[in-house]
């Protein structure tokens, strides 16, 4: 019986694979998931411009930055939020 490990299909092939190969590779193998807010947001991008890759990653990042101030308006709604003014603000960042 042959004791050394065996080797998955996928890691021999990525050995073997060129690094730009790699990174795009884990590209392609990462996933989208959406809140409720997000896929809503989501379909309204895709309605807006013809499918494509460039457009695509357009409308994810978009719904997820409305779906984000939307959140953020709702707890400001709550009284969860601080509201300062500019001058404030800038004081805040600066001293």
């Amino acid at each position: 019986m042959n004791a050394a490990p065996m080797m998955d299909y996928n890691e021999a092939i990525q050995d073997q694979t060129p690094t730009e190969n790699k990174k795009q590779e884990k590209k392609e193998d990462s996933y989208v998931s959406f809140t409720k807010e997000e896929w809503e947001y989501f379909f309204k991008e895709l309605k807006l411009r013809p499918l494509n890759e460039e457009n695509l990653q357009k409308a994810i990042n978009n719904a997820r930055y409305l779906a984000m101030l939307d959140r953020g308006f709702k707890e400001m709604e709550e009284g969860k939020g601080t509201v300062m003014t500019f001058e404030e603000l800038e004081k805040l960042i600066y001293e």
